[in-house]
């Protein structure tokens, strides 16, 4: 092999690492990349556990007030139909 033919696979050598080694790099980016967007879904996919969980909960505590509630205006309702009876009851008897 002569000199400048060893000339020109080192460089051709050196230039294949150059460009091996920017590739390596660029993977190590998106790598690098890729696990910051990773943690980034988790965090977000914790709060949307949470946010469920919560929203789960107001919704059994509205049911829960909105059971009370009509319970509450079943009493009344009925507390009416006897009023208004008693009410009908006395006109009658009065007249």
């Amino acid at each position: 092999m002569t000199n400048e033919e060893f000339e020109r696979q080192k460089e051709f050598i050196l230039n294949n690492l150059a460009r091996v080694s920017a590739k390596l790099d660029s993977v190590a980016e998106i790598q690098e990349r890729s696990e910051l967007e990773r943690k980034a879904d988790e965090a977000r996919s914790g709060r949307l556990e949470e946010s469920f969980v919560t929203l789960t909960q107001l919704v059994q505590r509205h049911q829960e007030w909105h059971e009370n509630h009509q319970s509450r205006i079943d009493g009344i309702e009925e507390a009416l139909v006897i009023l208004t009876r008693l009410a009908n009851e006395g006109r009658h008897g009065q007249a």
